[in-house]
């Protein structure tokens, strides 16, 4: 956690409890102690009261002379606030940091406000001005909630031993047991009461709640029964009397659950000449796996959109070969280049037709096995993803003065690909004519979705 996080935190939770004139202003400074001091919020209790008190003060101040004929108009200004707040921390905050304010501030409400329905809408409001999805705030709740079981693939619960697994456990120690599930066993061991581990891969972030009687440290910080902690590599858990778990022994369990499908690229000895010419692309041998975001970086000319275009089937090497998990691109091609997707710097896009249109003309090309809602739902969630809500219905020409910035064209061609799904993503020069703003937006999305499990390669002469 950082000085921007708390800060954006604690402003949150200013403007939650606004102390309007004419409102009801509900008391909340000694919970909000009580809170920071059991929660994982790593901030000395005096520094975040501190940023607490100095913003509701700030906001008493400015709006003690308004006068409010009716309490739904306070409630507007309340409403407005934090939309603006909310906008504004986009830019200061990452998209995992996003999240974790969520995350915070509806335990928060859970503990000391859960029959509050106004408070709860709000936050749902919010987690839509900090630009995450419905679905965010759901799996959130469900989270603070301990409604386990719902994505399982994405869930470790591990609980202290039943006498049948410790018998069991002797025979695996006896045996030097090395399977996942037998080191599960082990791991057991190391456990009272119940912990439930919880790996939210859009954000690449790894959460644990405690339920029970010992006493359990996090780094050798007490922690409190049922509230949310962050995980993170070389973090430790002690229960009392008992060894420490490492980050990487959890990991280790998580691994086949949260972990998507393996998938690796690799190149042997490619190499190419250019016809009628003397240039050429020295042979060159690589190997990356899904879940990054990887750059070929260069001036000019120097061959960069022919390397993306050679390790991406798009064109055959003189020497050498392209492998996806071992089976040849030149060999299984027609097999494997639906896993594949390629977005050229050229457009080509159906002018004619608006964002939407495209998209769902492109969707149903590529699954025609789905219904029209199941093709419209696919077409809604990348028009969020790329950030085109604003646009989406806008034609590609322009008209009455209005055209695609070129970020938003940007995203758009990335778009037409996403919504295929493909595993493996290749784009040639998508930063070009992007401001350095732009252009940090657009890797930010793009690295959101190497934590789903793809890999990304992109040319650029851009760093």
């Amino acid at each position: 956690m950082n000085q921007s996080f708390i800060d954006s935190l604690m402003h949150f939770f200013s403007l939650l409890f606004l102390p309007l004139p004419g409102k009801k202003t509900l008391k909340i400074k000694e919970k909000l102690e009580d809170y920071i001091t059991k929660a994982g919020i790593t901030f000395p209790v005096e520094e975040c009261l501190k940023i607490y008190t100095t913003y509701s003060s700030k906001y008493f101040i400015e709006l003690s002379g308004q006068a409010y004929k009716k309490e739904e108009d306070s409630y507007d200004i309340q409403k407005h606030l934090l939309h603006e707040a909310g906008i504004n921390a986009q830019a200061n905050l990452y998209l995992q940091e996003r999240f974790l304010v969520i995350l915070s501030l509806y335990e928060f409400l859970s503990l000391y406000f859960p029959n509050d329905n106004k408070l709860h809408d709000y936050l749902l409001e919010l987690t839509k001005n900090l630009n995450l999805q419905t679905s965010d705030f759901e799996d959130a709740k469900n989270f603070i909630q301990g409604n386990y079981g719902i994505k399982p693939e994405l869930e470790l619960v591990l609980q202290e031993k039943s006498l049948d697994e410790e018998l069991e456990g002797e025979w695996i120690k006896q045996h030097q047991a090395e399977t996942k599930s037998q080191q599960r066993y082990l791991l057991k061991e190391k456990i009272k009461g119940r912990l439930f581990f919880r790996y939210f891969s859009q954000y690449n972030y790894l959460a644990f709640k405690y339920t029970g009687d010992a006493t359990l440290y996090h780094n050798e910080k007490k922690i409190f029964n049922s509230y949310f902690y962050s995980f993170r590599k070389n973090d430790s858990l002690q229960f009392e009397g008992l060894e420490a778990m490492s980050f990487a022994e959890i990991e280790n369990q998580l691994d086949e659950l949260s972990k998507p499908m393996k998938i690796c690229l690799s190149g042997q000895n490619i190499s190419y000449q250019y016809k009628h010419s003397l240039f050429d692309i020295k042979p060159f041998s690589f190997s990356e796996e899904n879940g990054q975001l990887i750059g070929i970086l260069g001036n000019n000319g120097v061959g960069k959109s022919s390397v993306l275009k050679l390790i991406s089937n798009q064109l055959k090497p003189d020497e050498g070969k392209v492998c996806i998990n071992g089976y040849d691109l030149a060999e299984y091609g027609s097999r494997l280049n639906p896993v594949i997707g390629f977005v050229p710097f050229d457009d080509i896009l159906a002018k004619e037709l608006s964002i939407y249109e495209n998209l769902v003309f492109q969707a149903h090309l590529s699954f025609g096995n789905l219904t029209h809602d199941e093709i419209r739902e696919k077409v809604k969630d990348n028009i969020s993803k790329f950030k085109l809500q604003d646009v989406a219905f806008h034609s590609l020409k322009k008209s009455r003065g209005q055209s695609l910035t070129d970020f938003q064209r940007a995203c758009f061609r990335i778009a037409m690909e996403m919504i295929r799904n493909p595993n493996i993503l290749f784009l040639d020069e998508p930063l070009a004519g992007l401001s350095i703003a732009d252009s940090r937006r657009l890797l930010s999305i793009l690295k959101k979705e190497t934590y789903s499990g793809k890999l990304i390669f992109i040319s650029s002469y851009f760093p």
